[in-house]
């Protein structure tokens, strides 16, 4: 392990990693898939309650991991814009009963908060139905932070007990490591399997429309063998969810060697998994990239391809 710490964070730390939250729900349900309480795997429909079985209710898991729900949600960050209100005004999921589908060909990708918080609402309503909404409180330290001994995690809920999976995740910069680590490993911890076989690869496919930039509640580096994408289909998303297409990631691309994927926050945290190089990086700075006059305070692009192409 090399670490290295900035003035007043240290190895005790807990450290908020916003969106790096979206990939703890996402193993959460791969846990849940493991386990058994969601039987049907991705291909389980999100039946909630309060889309009261409308053509929302035939949508299946693996369409909201992929982000490509086709729901009514732009990821904008203004005073009294969705994405704020509902991570901190409203209760995350209270969009639920008048967010309808912008598209019905589910295949957009559209990178969305309020769809992570769906597939959390919807973990819960499975404890609800077996009639055990408390051991939903405490799935994520029992079957997940504790495996790992992550003694340092905590994921926050909203006022109706709901965790906030878009991202409340709390942990220091080594216990983000350790989640980086179980991916690393193929979903194994200590000789125990902790999530399905081909987890792992499903959560670093590319999901189509993304440009090849996103997995399953994960970023994506470039791939050693690239699909190939429907250029006119990508043109359509773009037309019917305009928002996608900004800011570009490219730079993901450019700064990660081949096959890395990984857990990104808005001010660019990173947990950064490279098979080829059997390493994880984590970085929890929280460092806008910046240019005056051309000229870059810090560099994402160059920062993330010096460190990784080192590891290789």
């Amino acid at each position: 392990i090399y670490e290295k710490y900035g003035d007043g964070a240290s190895v005790d730390k807990r450290q908020l990693g916003w969106s790096m939250t979206k990939s703890w729900l996402h193993t959460l349900v791969g846990r849940a898939i493991y386990e058994g309480i969601i039987p049907d795997g991705l291909e389980t429909k999100l039946k909630l309650p309060e889309w009261n079985d409308d053509d929302r209710s035939e949508m299946k898991l693996e369409q909201f991991l992929r982000m490509s729900d086709g729901l009514d949600f732009d990821e904008f960050y203004v005073p009294g814009a969705d994405a704020p209100n509902m991570i901190f005004v409203e209760p995350s999921i209270t969009l639920n009963g008048r967010l309808k589908k912008r598209t019905t060909s589910g295949t957009c990708f559209q990178y969305s908060s309020y769809t992570t918080n769906l597939v959390s609402r919807y973990l819960k309503h499975v404890f609800e139905l077996a009639n055990k909404a408390e051991e939903y409180l405490s799935f994520p330290t029992k079957e997940f932070f504790h495996q790992l001994g992550m003694s340092s995690a905590v994921l926050e809920t909203d006022p109706q007990g709901v965790f906030v999976g878009s991202s409340f995740g709390w942990a220091t910069a080594r216990d983000w490591g350790r989640f980086g680590m179980l991916y690393l490993q193929d979903g194994v911890w200590n000789g125990k399997r902790l999530l399905p076989e081909g987890w792992v690869d499903f959560t670093s496919s590319p999901t189509e429309t993304s440009r090849g930039w996103y997995g399953a509640q994960f970023w994506l580096g470039p791939k050693s063998n690239p699909p190939t994408e429907d250029e006119d289909l990508i043109r359509e998303c773009d037309n019917v969810f305009p928002s996608r297409i900004k800011p570009r990631r490219d730079y993901l691309h450019d700064a990660y060697p081949q096959d890395c994927y990984a857990a990104g926050g808005f001010e660019e945290q990173a947990v950064i998994i490279c098979p080829r190089a059997n390493s994880v990086l984590v970085r929890l700075g929280a460092t806008k990239e910046i240019a005056v006059n051309n000229r870059y305070f810090w560099n994402k692009t160059e920062f993330y391809s010096t460190v990784l192409n080192a590891l290789h």
